[in-house]
């Protein structure tokens, strides 16, 4: 790997960004888990790996570079099914340090998109090229829903060392949650190669597991793979699709907008398009109320906005999150009165909106808990929040335990409803919480669908609402179409259908989808899968 050289000092850079919690297995794994990861593939020299990998069994996470995937999907396609989990390692294996907020984006969706055309369920967890990352960096990657990993044992196989050098590098430094980085798209591929036997066996004669890198980047055994994409078939009938949708994400919320409410409204609710977080939250505050969730640009009034206030002339409007005075004063230079909802941060500010919801008559007795720093599972919970009147509150993954339990008592909540695993929302930041029930799957597509089931059984409609579970802004525009209906929100992949939310369509005999978001979210392949009844070769 080009320019490897300064990274020597950034290992403790890589405790900050992640540290993989151990996690110790009584009997067969005394020593504890680790795991192996493989950055810059798929290479000449990756089949030989996953030989390697396959003839003792062992797992692996690997980092590919996107156009690299475009290249070779047949062997991307091999790792995935051989149940290897599949990463994020930029599109031209850029050095993200360099590049605008909007171009980090777009080089980690690129590679989703690649992933997910190669037939492999994409991992929301990036590495970036180099070891090189920010602050900034990492705020960007986490706000477009991916999480940022390093390593903790780096033999520095790039430049080539012996075999029995790389051995010796990784044993000498495994620690129970060890993350491995190695180079399969590396001309000096062979020797790592070479090593890898020796890495497994002596890992094994002391005490360690190899397991893979889950959604959150947390070091884990693994657990049953995601089912394959179901094979070409016709269900009993193709899906009626309806598609709202505008040419941005601001025109998008107008367009949920005009479908929800077509007569003027008393009050709207306005967040920023480009963080999720507020909007999530105040989805729930917009559908106790009684009026749309409009996005609209941090440093002013979007046009289609403003158009859209127009139509609907509320006499209020909240406004939540850091939005701009000159967003303010164009929504009262308008005729309607603003109130801001702003936090010091969007924990505080999911408070601030919880607890106006509540005085708006929403139902407090239950509370959504679910984790700020990744949008999957707080836009699936949106429908059954916003749809239940449930407020949500936003957590931390360390150190909120305190803050959460001060803000559950004011809200006078005795049940609350936990949405994801323990790596989003940690068993010790809602430990003494009482009614405590924890919605979560195996990955965030399906939590969704165990959010879509609990709707189900409360009398929603088996209608669902599709939206990207990898783009954020489309989707949670839906909250407030999902609330009026009743009807569950379900994530999918923007290339192909995610399995997780084709069998829950089937399961529930879905005849109809609404799906929310332009092409860029749910492209034509979802799209054609739902209209000729998953016939990939159709599609």
């Amino acid at each position: 790997m080009v320019g490897r050289a300064f990274v020597a000092g950034l290992v403790a850079l890589a405790l900050v960004v992640h540290t993989p919690g151990p996690l110790r297995a009584s009997g067969h794994c005394p020593a504890g888990v680790v795991a192996l990861t493989f950055d810059d593939g798929p290479g000449v020299h990756t089949p030989a790996v996953l030989d390697a990998l396959a003839a003792r069994s062992v797992p692996a996470t690997f980092f590919p570079v996107g156009r690299l995937v475009d290249q070779r999907p047949h062997v991307v396609r091999r790792a995935a099914g051989e149940g290897h989990v599949i990463a994020n390692h930029t599109y031209g294996h850029e050095n993200l340090t360099r590049l605008s907020d909007a171009q980090i984006r777009a080089t980690v969706v690129r590679t989703t998109q690649a992933v997910e055309r190669a037939q492999a369920r994409p991992s929301p967890i990036v590495r970036p090229p180099y070891g090189a990352t920010s602050a900034r960096v990492d705020a960007v990657l986490r706000a477009a829903g991916y999480t940022p990993v390093l390593w903790t044992v780096d033999p520095q196989d790039w430049r080539g060392p012996s075999a029995d050098t790389i051995t010796w590098r990784v044993l000498g430094h495994l620690r129970a949650g060890s993350v491995v980085v190695l180079h399969d798209g590396s001309p000096r591929a062979p020797n790592t190669i070479a090593a890898l036997p020796r890495i497994i066996d002596g890992a094994h004669a002391r005490g360690f597991c190899f397991g893979v890198l889950d959604d959150a980047g947390a070091v884990r055994l693994p657990v049953a793979s995601p089912p394959p994409p179901p094979p070409p078939r016709l269900v009993a009938a193709p899906q009626q699709v309806e598609v709202v949708s505008g040419r941005d994400r601001y025109a998008t919320s107008v367009a949920v907008s005009r479908a929800t409410w077509p007569d003027r409204v008393h009050t709207a609710v306005l967040a920023e398009a480009e963080a999720w977080a507020d909007a999530v939250a105040g989805g729930v505050l917009a559908a106790t109320v009684g009026g749309p969730l409009l996005l609209t640009r941090r440093d002013r009034l979007d046009t289609a906005v403003a158009e859209e206030l127009g139509r609907l002339a509320p006499e209020v409007a909240y406004l939540v999150g850091p939005l701009d005075p000159a967003v303010e004063d164009a929504v009262w230079g308008q005729g309607v009165e603003v109130r801001r909802l702003r936090g010091v941060d969007r924990y505080a500010t999911s408070e601030l909106i919880a607890a106006t919801a509540a005085a708006h008559g929403a139902d407090a007795s239950t509370l959504v808990v679910t984790t700020g720093r990744q949008f999957p599972d707080a836009l699936a919970a949106s429908a059954l929040a916003a749809g239940e009147r449930h407020p949500i509150l936003l957590t931390r993954p360390a150190g909120d335990q305190e803050r959460l339990g001060a803000a559950v008592e004011r809200l006078g909540a005795s049940r609350i409803w936990v949405v994801g695993g323990p790596a989003a929302v940690p068993d010790a930041a809602v430990a003494g919480l009482q009614g405590l029930e924890r919605i979560a799957g195996a990955t965030r597509t399906a939590t969704a669908a165990s959010l879509a089931d609990r709707a189900a059984a409360l009398g929603y409609e088996r209608r669902p609402i599709l939206v990207s579970g990898w783009r954020h802004p489309d989707g949670v525009s839906a909250s407030g179409l999902a609330a009026h209906g009743r009807r569950p929100i379900l994530l999918t992949a923007s290339a192909t259908l995610s399995p997780d939310a084709h069998a829950w369509i089937d399961r529930h005999g879905s005849r109809a989808v609404t799906v929310v978001g332009g092409p860029a979210a749910v492209g034509p392949g979802v799209l054609c899968q739902l209209r000729t009844g998953y016939d990939r070769p159709a599609c």
